[in-house]
């Protein structure tokens, strides 16, 4: 199921700018249709853009923790 672009990236928890990082001119068509003057995330486009957000959020996560193991071993 379609869903609108902004509705999206709410879900997500990030911005329209953050998804569009994610998007190149060759994958575009795929992602996204443009229905009247609204844009829609295609179902492709919505698994897509998941996986490249959970990525990266899951890296920024581990990151965070292998910080504050750092931190502790140290002190």
């Amino acid at each position: 199921m379609e869903k609108s672009y902004s509705d999206f990236a709410k879900e997500l928890g990030v911005s329209k700018q953050k998804l569009n990082y994610y998007v190149n001119d060759e994958n575009k068509e795929k992602i996204f249709i443009k229905k009247g003057n609204k844009n829609y995330v295609t179902e492709f486009g919505q698994e897509y853009l998941y996986k490249k957000t959970k990525d990266k959020n899951e890296k920024k996560e581990s990151e965070k923790k292998e910080k504050i193991l750092r931190y502790f071993l140290i002190a």
